[in-house]
């Protein structure tokens, strides 16, 4: 740090990101990250700009911040996509929470070069993701270079199906002196993996076209972890949950509501009841800012208002927010096991 102040302007950004490696040795991660979100608000080359978000990716990895490492990562191949280290590096993180993500990575890898362990890794993606045949056709693969692959496509063969061995099988069938029950069988085992890769193929072409915003988004909120606001958030917000009054205090913004709509009663009327119901719904917003990114728990809680108690319905969903400069809107993406949700607010104006 003493450095920095006497030797020239371009060997600045090398002395403050080892200062940063330093710091973070010494478990001072949090002066880490203030260093280098400094020094990536005052840098325009593209080189420096990479080098310094894959330190603040470093940094993030020790403290076991896997939101922002990962969008680190996603700044990092925005600046240089031919980086194959740290796109599998990527890809391996995100094999963790989000095999989306860590399929659409391991695909990219991939067509920049053979890799084993890259498409041993992209079979589990594909397993988790639900796709047999694609899992251990990367499995099979793979395993030509990987014995761990091996390993993995032993354990696929037991617990899914057989696409490739199955269509080799029915083949011969039908090339064979059979009757017609035997060659009905076997041309339906043949439609049912025609069908099945078609189905994938078309499942696969779907998620890495909407999974491009998502890790756009996640790219976005790296850039403005390191941002700053111009002002606090303050007013009302229209929302996909309604309309929702914010405010902001310190580092945390919080959004409430509570709406009532009339439901049916469904089978509460047929015992004598109304034939409808009003369904109370409350949200909550909670966001823990830092620059223009925020870290965002929600929080919708359900009940019907009935001349008996009940219990009410709760849901908590977790995720990121990049609020706009002055304040006045923000996008949130919302994680759900289904995928995620992006959507952006916008102040209401008087």
């Amino acid at each position: 740090m003493e450095g920095v102040g006497v030797v020239p302007e371009e060997s600045k950004p090398a002395l403050l990101r080892q200062a940063a490696k330093e710091l973070t040795t010494d478990k001072r991660q949090e002066t880490a990250v203030q260093i280098l979100r400094d020094l990536i608000g005052r840098l325009v080359d593209p080189t420096e700009l990479r080098l310094t978000y894959l330190s603040l990716a470093d940094v993030a990895k020790s403290l076991f911040d896997w939101e922002l490492e990962t969008a680190s990562l996603e700044r990092v191949l925005d600046s240089d996509p031919s980086d194959s280290r740290v796109r599998f590096r990527l890809a391996f993180l995100y094999s963790d929470k989000n095999q989306r993500l860590s399929m659409y990575h391991y695909n990219l890898r991939l067509n920049q070069g053979r890799d084993g362990t890259a498409l041993n890794n992209l079979g589990v993606a594909y397993g988790k993701l639900s796709l047999p045949g694609r899992e251990i056709a990367a499995f099979a693969k793979a395993s030509e270079d990987s014995l761990l692959a091996k390993a993995n496509l032993s354990h696929a063969y037991i617990d899914r199906g057989f696409l490739t061995e199955a269509e080799t099988l029915a083949t011969e069938v039908t090339r064979a002196d059979c009757d017609e029950i035997e060659r009905s069988r076997a041309i339906d085992a043949l439609r049912r993996i025609s069908t099945m890769r078609s189905t994938e193929k078309e499942t696969v072409e779907k998620l890495l076209t909407e999974v491009k915003e998502e890790r756009a988004f996640r790219s976005a909120y790296a850039e403005a972890f390191v941002a700053s606001l111009q002002k606090p958030v303050n007013g009302i917000f229209v929302t996909p949950h309604g309309r929702l009054e914010f405010s902001q205090d310190g580092n945390q913004l919080h959004g409430e509501g509570r709406f009532e709509e009339e439901v049916s009663a469904g089978l509460f009327a047929t015992f004598g009841g109304p034939a409808t119901l009003i369904k109370v719904r409350s949200v909550k917003f909670v966001i823990t800012i830092v620059g223009r990114s925020g870290r965002l728990k929600l929080e919708i809680e359900e009940v019907e208002k009935r001349s008996f108690p009940t219990v009410p319905k709760s849901t908590t969903v977790h995720g990121l927010v990049i609020i706009a400069e002055n304040g006045d809107s923000f996008e949130a993406l919302e994680e759900h096991e289904t995928g995620a949700k992006i959507y952006k607010s916008t102040k209401e104006t008087s």
